[in-house]
């Protein structure tokens, strides 16, 4: 929103057209890997957000939404979760992936101890289940995010590579009409 914003000025400041500035916004794609979104129904969002390898990248994703099935883990980096302990309160549960779950369980409990963590070690475990979970919840505006708060390198070759293969977990899912 802040970056839109900055953009606007800029553009007013250099007298470009009104009709052209919300144009370009409307039709802006950001790229792939940060805050992509995959799909979007009245229920679900699921939000491709992998190149959150850190916990300030991580919170920032997370202040944007509420009732947040969040995807997390991987190898973490020395500072951990970081400020995305602030936003706790907007996720409904939590499924790790990676080699280092018992440290983002450990890390996430010490600020939020009744969140529901799952161990999936797996991106697709972890993918399928929050889908389930947040189809069969009675909340509104769901959110399935993948902001690991961690690099990839424990599983993947890059970010890049785990946000693809989220890509491939949700499209198999969409194919097989398993997100409603």
């Amino acid at each position: 929103a802040s970056n839109s914003s900055i953009a606007v000025s800029i553009a007013k400041h250099l007298n470009v057209n009104l009709g052209k500035i919300s144009f370009a916004i409307k039709n802006f794609r950001g790229l792939p890997h940060r805050m992509e979104p995959l799909y979007i129904s009245d229920r679900i969002k699921i939000i491709n957000d992998s190149k959150s390898t850190n916990g300030e990248s991580t919170a920032a994703a997370l202040k944007s939404f509420e009732n947040i099935f969040w995807i997390a883990g991987g190898q973490p980096k020395s500072g951990g979760i970081g400020e995305a302990k602030k936003f706790l309160n907007r996720v409904i549960e939590v499924f790790l992936i990676g080699t280092s779950t018992d440290f983002f369980c450990k890390e996430i409990s010490k600020f939020k101890q009744d969140l529901q963590i799952h161990n999936c070690l797996s991106l697709e475990k972890a993918t399928k289940l929050a889908l389930k979970n947040a189809s069969i919840s009675n909340l509104k505006n769901c959110v399935i995010l993948l902001s690991p708060s961690a690099a990839s390198y424990d599983q993947y070759r890059n970010f890049e590579d785990r946000g693809n293969r989220f890509k491939e977990i949700v499209n198999q899912q969409l194919s097989e009409s398993l997100i409603k």
